[in-house]
């Protein structure tokens, strides 16, 4: 692997750094860019410039983003554009950990997600008080249903520019939510553990520790590389995981490997599931972890407050009705008021 070219936009002040966001980009300049207006300082609030960088971790292509772009962004940005052998981005991950410089690690494999402004400060203030956790955004798709859809109803590259300009998303980056969808992985809604996040922090420590994403995983586009990472992450002793309710990660449409239109996407999914397998000895299955739930929910997000909701209510009524715990580390549930009551006589 060779660095074809380095940006940077002035020194960090290493005292007030607190959170390095490692971005994965790769042939997605027009979805990237949004990505990074949406991380720039300009964009976030309640933090300041110096608490946070950016790192841009690019794999060469046939449409790169313009460095002086990047520059002008305000932040904190570092950019690095590779010359990559491999059609996985696991090698510009394990460089993007190598590269940081803060004791927290902000993973976005997918450069196409957009965040809301709350993002960084949310993500800043948690992991302040609860130094172990790994603090997750939810993850949407624009448009109002599942991406692997979007072709064949008509919605592509140019809807999505024309849906984003009605939007005015760059004065209210929490109007993305009035025209998203929860996505696949998390589709339960957030008082569930997520099945992944594209947007997730933790110590750069523990991350070190588990080896950083593992290059067993050799499909395009890393396969089930985020899955494992995060599982990995939440599954650990120490860990708390924390859902930022009111914050979300949201894809851009894009053509990706998993998210496209393809009539052979479940070869696909099954590949990633088989790779999985050889390299960890079993399919996935998520983590059953509870939640803390933190943060302001705005205005917008409240439809998907209520559907997540309910979609709980019905999560828990299952679980009841097999007399089992929601989740692994809670007595079963009483089925008779009478039970319910045997602790407090």
């Amino acid at each position: 692997m060779n660095i074809l070219g380095q940006t940077m936009q002035g020194p960090i002040k290493m005292s007030a750094l607190k959170l390095s966001v490692i971005v994965i980009v790769y042939k997605m300049k027009r979805q990237a860019m949004n990505t990074l207006y949406s991380l720039s300082a300009e964009h976030q609030t309640n933090c300041s410039q110096e608490e946070y960088e950016v790192l841009i971790m690019e794999n060469n292509s046939t449409d790169n983003l313009d460095p002086e772009a990047i520059a002008s962004l305000n932040g904190n940005f570092r950019y690095f554009l590779r010359d990559e052998n491999h059609p996985t981005p696991v090698y510009a991950i394990n460089h993007g950990i190598e590269e940081s410089q803060a004791k927290h690690l902000c993973l976005m494999i997918d450069g196409a997600r957009m965040v809301t402004p709350g993002l960084i400060s949310q993500t800043i203030n948690m992991i302040s008080a609860l130094p172990s956790a790994l603090v997750c955004a939810p993850g949407y798709h624009l448009g109002k249903q599942d991406q692997k859809f979007h072709l064949s109803s008509g919605y592509d590259e140019k809807t999505e520019t024309q849906l984003l300009d009605e939007l005015r998303w760059k004065e209210n980056g929490y109007a993305l939510f009035e025209a998203s969808c929860f996505s696949g992985a998390n589709s339960h809604g957030f008082f569930h553990p997520l099945m992944e996040s594209n947007c997730m922090t933790c110590r750069k420590s523990s991350l070190v520790a588990a080896g950083g994403a593992h290059t067993g995983f050799q499909t395009p586009g890393g396969g089930s590389v985020n899955l494992d990472i995060y599982r990995n992450q939440a599954l650990l002793p120490e860990s708390q995981l924390v859902i930022l309710a009111g914050e979300g990660s949201f894809h851009q449409f894009h053509g990706g490997v998993t998210t496209a239109d393809a009539g052979d996407l479940e070869d696909v999914l099954a590949s990633h599931r088989e790779e999985l397998k050889s390299i960890r000895g079993d399919y996935y299955s998520a983590a059953l972890r509870e939640p803390i739930i933190y943060g302001e929910i705005p205005r917008a997000a409240h439809a998907f407050l209520r559907e997540s909701s309910i979609r709980a209510t019905k999560r828990y009524s299952r679980f009841k009705s097999q007399k089992n715990a929601p989740w692994k580390d809670d007595p079963k549930p009483p089925t008779l008021l009478s039970e319910l009551l045997k602790d407090y006589e």
